[in-house]
């Protein structure tokens, strides 16, 4: 009886499944280090996205519940300093979201609000150190420059504001950057600094309101 050669056929999910098959049993260890750490990351990558969500949210509802009791409250000093450490201390100890992102701009406009221009110049500086990327860090630096214009600290101020012309040159708010140097520089009795800062406001932003006070000032510094 003549002997026949039969050739089975396979698919390509079969001939993949088989290749696989044949991979697994000779590199058993190594597929099972491999399939290990997998799922390890896997397991560390869903716990860190529960982590991120439990705590934000976390976070989010002490900070409107203090806020919401300070609003709807008394307001007296009792009631700010309350609010104000409370809500500094929830933001030292928060790792991600709004409140780790916005809490020590929240506690400086309160010191401001109530005029406590060192504490409110520290917590600008504090929130612009640690959100350079926000596009409130210029406007926090600016407010702590105010801060130390109110404090009469003028060098300090004219150093926030270099740092805001190093730093966010390209920002939207240069008209205002370049305004504000000239005035400390004028109070400095730098006049030939402050006219050049009055004229770039004047020649680079013309449609600025701070165009107007420039040309003011510049006129001043020239009597």
């Amino acid at each position: 009886m003549e002997k026949r050669k039969v050739t089975i056929r396979r698919n390509a999910i079969e001939t993949f499944l088989m290749f696989l098959k044949d991979f697994i049993n000779s590199h058993r260890k190594p597929v099972i280090v491999s399939t290990i750490v997998i799922l390890a990351a896997v397991v560390l990558f869903i716990g860190s996205a529960v982590f991120y969500d439990f705590s934000t949210k976390k976070d989010l509802r002490a900070y409107e519940v203090l806020m919401t009791e300070y609003e709807t409250g008394t307001k007296d000093d009792a009631a700010f300093n309350k609010t104000v450490s409370e809500l500094v201390k929830l933001t030292d100890n928060s790792w991600f979201g709004y409140v780790s992102r916005n809490g020590y701009y929240v506690a400086a406009g309160l010191y401001f609000e109530h005029k406590k221009f060192e504490d409110a110049k520290t917590y600008y500086l504090k929130f612009a150190d640690a959100s350079s990327s926000s596009p409130f860090a210029p406007l926090a630096l600016f407010q702590a420059g105010i801060c130390a214009e109110s404090l009469e600290k003028y060098n300090e101020a004219l150093d926030i504001y270099k740092s805001i012309e190093k730093e966010y040159k390209d920002s939207a708010f240069n008209d205002r950057l370049f305004y504000d140097l000239g005035r400390m520089q004028a109070k400095k009795g730098d006049k030939a600094a402050a006219k050049e800062s009055f004229r770039k406001v004047m020649t680079q932003y013309p449609n600025s309101v701070f165009a107007t006070q420039s040309k003011i000032r510049l006129f001043l510094l020239g009597l």
